[in-house]
Formats: structure tokens, sequence, C-alpha cells
């Protein structure tokens, strides 16, 4: 999404900086918080899609980046024996 011209020339300049440091700032915090077993990076779940999953300009999901969310926390709920 941040790559999508449309969407970068809405998102208002104070946002274009966050969103550049987010990788940085997901690597900072998975080394503060280290290996804890409830912590999941949905980062991963929406990264390789050619879909469209996200409204209000980059940061929430829309319908399909909801689902494709829930699946994956149903999958580790699975794992776990928690569902």
């Amino acid at each position: 999404m941040r790559h999508n011209e449309k969407i970068t020339h809405q998102t208002p300049p104070y946002m274009n900086a966050i969103i550049d440091r987010i990788p940085e700032l997901i690597i900072d915090l998975k080394q503060q918080v280290g290996d804890v077993d409830y912590l999941y990076d949905l980062n991963n779940v929406t990264m390789n899609s050619t879909e469209s999953l996200f409204t209000n300009h980059w940061i929430h999901c829309n319908a399909r980046g909801n689902a494709l969310c829930a699946q994956y926390v149903a999958q580790v709920l699975r794992q776990k024996e928690w569902l």
C-alpha cells in the first residue's frame, strides 16, 4: 500500500514519516518484547497479497484484509488447541 501513489497522495505528510519508519519500528518492538508466545505479527499475513486489503489510507483493513487476519488468528488458536 505504501507504494500506491493514489493512497500516498491522500496521506498527510506526517503519516508518510511514520509509514517510512514502520519496518524499523517493528524490528525495535520485537527486540524489546522478546520471545513471547502471545504476540503475533499480522504484517506477514498481508505483506505479499496482490489484493487491496486496506482502507482509510494505509492502516485499517477492509473486509478482505480482516478475513485474512481472522483466518490466521483461527489457525494459531487451533495450533495451540484453544479453538
